[in-house]
């Protein structure tokens, strides 16, 4: 029996027209699949800096609430010799070594009545960034600067708030130094680049 050349071919391997289609549908199925890929990698992407933020803000909020919650009301002299009270929070920055918030606090050892068991620090936003400051002594020698780390970067707003002893919130907290007196509560909010707003209260008394 005579077989046909053509049936001959066809069944010993595909057609060219088979092998293009099967390219085409291959290389169809493979910008599905790295698309998908892509999307996976984006959404991770995502999630990773997500958790790295909030991850960062809890590391934030915990130092400032310890170092709040540790304050105590001790006056201090600072480089020029003036008296100052214990914890002074205002919005807007006065000189180079200022604070948005500062504040003497008790140390590890948890003594409120020793100064080497107490230290001065403080917070304030500048271009961007949340800092921590800390100055070498409670009363402060001529020319004393503070230490400053970076707490945070991309930080767009540092909004204070302060209970006074009838239960109202102001926005500053500037007692005199003779009459030095804390907060009852202070209410912290940071607001990042993206939008991303988070407050806290720390109680005092």
């Amino acid at each position: 029996m005579r077989v046909d050349p053509k049936r001959r071919a066809a069944a010993a391997g595909f057609t060219l027209l088979e092998l293009l289609v099967a390219l085409i549908v291959f290389a169809i199925m493979s910008a599905i699949a790295y698309g998908g890929l892509n999307r996976i990698f984006a959404v991770r992407e995502r999630i990773d800096a997500e958790n790295r933020k909030w991850r960062e803000l809890t590391l934030v909020f915990g130092r400032l609430e310890e170092d709040i919650g540790q304050a105590v009301n001790r006056t201090y002299l600072d480089s020029f010799g003036t008296r100052k009270s214990a914890l002074i929070g205002h919005a807007q920055l006065v000189g180079v070594d200022d604070a948005n918030l500062s504040l003497i606090r008790m140390g590890a050892g948890g003594s409120t009545g020793v100064a080497a068991d107490m230290s001065h620090v403080g917070y304030r936003l500048r271009e961007g960034r949340l800092e921590l400051m800390q100055w070498p002594a409670l009363d402060l020698p001529p020319r004393a600067v503070p230490t400053v780390h970076v707490l945070m970067q991309e930080v767009q707003a540092f909004e204070l708030a302060f209970m006074n002893e009838k239960g109202v919130w102001e926005d500053k907290w500037e007692p005199d130094a003779s009459a030095s007196v804390l907060p009852r509560a202070v209410q912290i909010s940071l607001t990042l680049a993206g939008g991303t707003r988070v407050k806290r209260v720390v109680a005092l008394q």
